[in-house]
């Protein structure tokens, strides 16, 4: 529905009486959609990745939905807060955990004595 259309000041006037807020998004203008273009753009991305690395691109519907979960898994499972240093502090928040309400199993902390000297040390080797 465009701002054209005789029923959009309708629309919008009865929206207005419910307490909801009419935002506009113009067709053809995905740059102004903001976040959720921002994820459709990573949800393609990932999906191109896999796509390539089957190197078929005749898909049944089966293969397809498996394809669509493992990308909702993969954009579901990125930490929604900036991951810490902190050796300690485990646990990552992700969108997963709001949507099952659920932690996930969380691994254990490696063996061994983790100083700072020694983390600042192999830090080199992340990169």
């Amino acid at each position: 529905m465009d701002q054209s259309n005789p029923g959009f000041k309708k629309v919008e006037e009865y929206l207005a009486t419910q307490s909801c807020t009419w935002v506009f998004n113009p067709p053809h203008a995905s740059h102004m959609g903001g976040a959720w273009e921002h994820m459709i753009g990573i949800a393609r991305r990932i999906l191109d990745c896999m796509l390539l690395e089957r190197k078929r691109f005749h898909l049944s519907h089966k293969v397809l939905a498996t394809l669509i979960a493992k990308v909702t898994a993969i954009m579901n499972a990125r930490p929604l807060v900036p991951v810490s240093s902190d050796p300690e502090s485990l646990l990552i928040l992700t969108p997963a955990m709001l949507l099952t309400l659920k932690t996930g199993s969380v691994p254990p902390p490696p063996p061994g004595s983790f100083e700072e000297a020694h983390l600042v040390r192999e830090e080199w080797k992340q990169v």
